[in-house]
């Protein structure tokens, strides 16, 4: 989709947009196999998931502010 293509290109969490992009960016992130995953502690894929925000989002601020 062209949300899912714009994302990609202006650095964002392109996993927003798409049915299993938390999950995949916690894959991404960790190296992990889909099996990896479903094993993996809830409470230790919910860390990961709020540490892949904060620095999608900081990592955007910052941008932001190196072209002000």
């Amino acid at each position: 989709s062209r949300a899912y293509e714009y994302a990609i290109m202006h650095d964002a969490n392109a996993g927003v947009t798409t049915r299993y992009g938390r999950e995949i960016a916690v894959m991404k992130e960790m190296h992990w196999s889909y099996d990896n995953y479903l094993n993996a502690p809830a409470d230790m894929v919910e860390e990961i998931e709020q540490r892949i925000h904060f620095e999608n989002k900081w990592r955007k601020v910052k941008a932001d502010m190196d072209r002000d």
